[in-house]
């Protein structure tokens, strides 16, 4: 049987003046979630075990959303403003993808605009579930 929970997991959003959210794979299972406001100071820490009901919804979400697809870097030229990373590994694929102020669009092409498109907002609400509700945009 193939486990459904991925070997690696790490995505993060946000940027140095305002909040960002954080979610890690640790040993076990165990997910960390945690949430910082402006200066990245830490604000909420918690730890979960996501079920396997949980796991399924967000690989069927992963998967319609074609996220394995997505290149590995989504920017623009603009410095400031929100950084956002996943770092994905599940039965032997991985997809390291990063951006700046730039996201995918439904097709995998950047978005070309700071204002995040409606595929990578339907990946953060998966992310967010998966994080037990929390926010995470």
């Amino acid at each position: 049987m193939t486990t459904i929970t991925p070997t690696g997991l790490n995505v993060s959003i946000g940027g140095f003046m305002g909040p960002s959210f954080s979610i890690q794979l640790q040993a076990n299972s165990v997910v960390v979630c945690e949430a910082y406001g402006g200066a990245h100071i830490l604000e909420d820490r918690d730890e979960l075990i996501p079920s396997n009901e949980d796991w399924s919804m967000f690989w069927s979400e992963f998967e319609r959303l074609g996220i394995w697809n997505w290149r590995r870097k989504y920017s623009t030229r603009v410095c400031v403003g929100t950084q956002w990373e996943l770092e994905i590994e599940h039965a032997g694929r991985k997809v390291k993808v990063h951006g700046s102020n730039c996201y995918p669009e439904s097709d995998a092409r950047p978005n070309g605009d700071s204002t995040p498109a409606e595929c990578f907002r339907q990946f953060c609400a998966a992310v967010g579930r998966l994080a037990g509700g929390r926010e995470f945009a």
